[in-house]
């Protein structure tokens, strides 16, 4: 008899701990199931009929549990298949179960690809850091796969209405008044329901705490919110640093479930004093399609520095001055620069996503703007033709130099142009004994500090050809190749 207690206590430990066990496993276990129904059927005249009623009760708990196991998704189910509104098959239904058993599915699985599945799906992505699409793609199904693995919190919800915040969760950094990305699951919710979202305040050594910015929002998993700004911290007695966190109420349920962040997370004032950018500007500010520009800035208190998309930047500590070169532009362009004295958790520096923190590693940190303005046509300033001609002469001999281009500005060897644009540049060579190269420029604007292609920026020491376009032609002199002395023209 206690062999039997024990058999039937074993299978009930082994569909606690393989929930998502194959289906061959499970056949395998029915048949021995039935072997133990055969073994109590043969003692049960010698049992009192309350341990009788017992152990038949027993053994229908595990008979069920085994039914209810073989229809959740097997361990180990791969995600591979593009799936998009309107598909309808297995892979959709076994979706479904995985976003359901996860929290971001409320209905049972229809196996239809509907807009309730593209709303759980985008909820899905976005909760996990992927771009919230709501169809499936690679990267998803990655995730899908990877999540399926192990058992939903829902499954551990027994049937019951559950709630869980995703973020924040503690360690994340703010700025009062901010606007953040609260996210959140529920399990086994009725249709229709709301949440309500609260701000909780815990001061230092004082187990007093605050509760505010009270709102009720619709069952949706995630939502826009606003953190308090400075006025409101200081007018209701509150203090900036580590003190926050996000509490969530599920209604209607009786009674309600709750959830809150797990650590605190903190809220900076946007007025600090700690980390500020006094400068930010661009030189030049205008530059030819296919130029570069130079950004400038000074900071203080800062200790991280992003300015996205250029050539190079910096991320020393306690920055106060530094500059980045842009790429090459072909259209107008605002560049964001960022600094801050600290990072979220789970950031090295300004650029990417937390995982850990749940939220952009560039959250909190200041912001200045500056423009660069790609001027000219919509082809650009360009050079259109430099020719010599002839190309090739005797000693002693001549060549005509041609230039045309549609800039402001055109230099052949230091003779400058600023007529109109449209420009010709010509004029005729001095008689040749080597050959020597000519070089033509031409740009819209003239580098900052240069009042001409000659010599260097008096603002910052850059040739005052940095950014200009340039083409050149060699006029070749029969049987010489050699260098004119003293003479500032590369030659061949």
């Amino acid at each position: 008899m206690k062999k039997i207690f024990a058999s039937l206590l074993f299978f009930i430990m082994l569909c606690g701990i393989a929930p998502r066990a194959h289906a061959s496993f499970l056949d395998d276990l029915s048949t021995k199931l039935n072997d133990l129904f055969s073994q109590i059927q043969s003692v049960q005249q010698t049992l009192p009929a309350s341990a009788y009623d017992a152990l038949n009760n027993s053994a229908k708990a595990v008979s069920d549990t085994v039914s209810s196991i073989k229809t959740t998704p097997p361990l180990g189910y791969t995600f591979a298949t593009r799936l998009k509104k309107g598909d309808k098959g297995e892979v959709v239904k076994r979706l479904q179960e995985v976003l359901k058993e996860n929290g971001y599915y409320q209905d049972e699985p229809t196996g239809v690809y509907d807009d309730t599945t593209t709303a759980s799906v985008k909820t899905f992505q976005t909760n996990n850091t992927l771009e919230g699409t709501g169809s499936v793609g690679p990267k998803t199904n990655a995730l899908l796969t990877a999540t399926a693995q192990r058992p939903g919190p829902c499954r551990f919800a027994d049937g019951k209405p559950y709630i869980q915040v995703l973020n924040p969760n503690g360690g994340e950094v703010y700025t009062a008044g901010q606007d953040i990305s609260v996210r959140w699951i529920t399990c086994n919710i009725p249709k229709g329901s709301t949440v309500q979202i609260e701000t909780l305040f815990y001061p230092e050594g004082s187990n007093n705490v605050r509760t505010f910015n009270v709102i009720n929002v619709p069952n949706i998993y995630a939502y826009k919110y606003t953190l308090p700004s400075d006025s409101d911290i200081l007018n209701m007695g509150l203090k900036t640093g580590t003190h926050y966190e996000v509490g969530m109420t599920s209604w209607p349920q009786q009674p309600p479930v709750f959830d809150y962040s797990d650590n605190l997370f903190t809220i900076n004032s946007s007025q600090t004093g700690t980390c500020a950018i006094s400068l930010f500007t661009a030189n030049p500010s205008i530059v030819n399609k296919g130029e570069t520009s130079m950004l400038f800035w000074n900071a203080t208190g800062c200790s991280y520095v992003l300015i996205p998309e250029v050539a190079s930047t910096a991320t020393n500590t306690d920055l106060t001055a530094g500059n980045a070169t842009t790429y090459a532009l072909s259209a107008t362009k605002t560049y964001t620069m960022y600094a801050n004295s600290t990072l979220p958790a789970g950031c090295t520096s300004l650029s990417g996503y937390s995982s850990t923190a749940g939220q952009s590693c560039s959250a909190g940190a200041v912001t200045k703007t500056t423009t660069v303005t790609v001027a000219g046509s919509t082809t650009g300033c360009i050079i259109n033709s430099f020719t010599a001609n002839p190309t090739t002469v005797n000693a002693g001999g001549t060549s005509a130099i041609t230039g045309k281009s549609d800039c402001k500005y055109v230099q052949i060897n230091g003779a400058l142009s600023s007529s109109d644009q449209d420009t010709v540049v010509s004029f005729v060579t001095p008689p040749l004994t080597i050959s020597t190269q000519y070089t033509m420029y031409a740009a819209d604007i003239l580098y900052t500090g240069c009042s001409s292609f000659t010599g260097f920026s008096s603002v910052d020491g850059q040739p005052c050809t940095k950014n200009a376009q340039s083409k050149t032609v060699t006029v070749t002199v029969n049987g010489y190749g050699k260098k004119i002395p003293g003479s500032t023209l590369t030659t061949q």
